[in-house]
């Protein structure tokens, strides 16, 4: 199968190639609103959204089969609350998803 675009990283813009100890800040942003675009961030929303049009395109291409995505801990912990139906506002307090792990969605 060809990648997907859409499976990204989050972007950071002004912080893009900048250290990890940026994404506290972004954090505590995203934490206040869900459609905060500080130094040019994509906004919670935007990365919910794609990462959902993904999860809807692969269902309906690849109906009664078993999915693997592959993408970046932001983003999947964005889609898992998303698909949890809680605020994005509240993606930090999913489980942190470790290199190279398998979670488990749906049937």
């Amino acid at each position: 199968m060809t990648p997907d675009e859409r499976l990204r990283e989050r972007q950071f813009g002004a912080l893009e190639g900048l250290g990890d100890e940026h994404y506290p800040n972004v954090w505590a942003l995203d934490a206040m609103g869900d459609e905060h675009s500080a130094f040019q961030v994509e906004s919670l929303q935007s990365v919910a959204a794609r990462m959902k049009a993904v999860i809807d395109a692969f269902e309906r291409e690849h109906r009664g089969e078993t999915l693997l995505i592959v993408s970046h801990g932001d983003p999947l912990q964005i889609l898992l609350t998303a698909l949890a139906n809680k605020p994005l506002t509240q993606h930090r307090e999913q489980t942190a998803l470790l290199p190279a792990s398998i979670t488990q969605v749906g049937g």
